[in-house]
């Protein structure tokens, strides 16, 4: 056999080789990273993922909103229809949740019957549509109407004051185009502009903002259930997380 030969048979088996380490690599990214009963993220995942979006939020003065789902009543589903039909009842309302989701949204399932959906860049008035969209989807989908399947939601949201961006406009030259298509801390992170200092700024925490979700997530529960409420500091008079 020739030595090129010979060359091509090793470049190719090690071609092979790196491929199947790849594969494995990512089996393992994906173990690790997803709950593998509806294919959303994990909470360890999401957990990471919320601090770091927070943080960017923070710092160019982006908005950034948390979606608390639970399940109404799921226990009572459990023990009437049994686990199988509960799990479908899961894999159905993930899937719905997916359906809705952006390119730059997280969503993991946050225990038995609860789901997270983090936003970046979404106002609380673009939240709360996403959230009523979720909510009537799952109350009308076809198999869990059979089995009256509903969902309470709380949303909680960070919203700086954006006095950053006419300052960012300012000494940045931003496209046109992506000021008009509102793309504007999306292109400043990725030209890696540096934060710019500014008064009465928040420091609002990722505990915070979930706080905040579960407490309207609560209020939802306890006042009717099958409903979207968004945290203001009124529910902190008439509940309590």
């Amino acid at each position: 056999m020739k030595k090129k030969e010979v060359r091509k048979i090793y470049d190719n088996y090690q071609k092979a080789t790196d491929i199947l380490a790849m594969e494995k690599v990512s089996k393992l990214y994906k173990l690790a990273t997803t709950d593998p009963k509806t294919g959303l993220y994990n909470s360890t995942f999401f957990a990471n993922e919320l601090n770091h979006e927070i943080s960017i939020a923070l710092r160019y003065g982006s908005p950034i909103s948390l979606i608390l789902i639970d399940i109404d009543d799921f226990k009572k589903i459990n023990e009437k229809y049994g686990y199988l039909r509960a799990d479908k009842m899961l894999i159905e309302i993930s899937d719905i949740i997916k359906d809705n989701l952006r390119k730059t949204d997280f969503a993991a399932r946050f225990g038995g019957e609860e789901f997270v959906l983090l936003l970046p860049e979404t106002t609380q008035k673009k939240a709360k549509e996403v959230a009523e969209r979720l909510r009537s989807q799952v109350q009308k989908d076809k198999l869990l109407l059979k089995y009256k399947v509903t969902i309470s939601i709380g949303v909680s949201s960070i919203e700086k004051k954006l006095k950053k961006r006419k300052a960012y406009e300012k000494v940045v030259k931003i496209p046109k185009q992506v000021i008009q298509r509102s793309d504007v801390f999306s292109y400043l992170r990725a030209i890696q502009i540096p934060e710019m200092p500014e008064k009465n700024g928040t420091t609002e925490t990722s505990e915070d903002l979930f706080k905040k979700a579960n407490l309207a997530l609560k209020y939802a529960k306890t006042h009717g259930k099958n409903r979207v409420i968004v945290y203001n500091e009124r529910l902190l008079k008439v509940c309590t997380i």
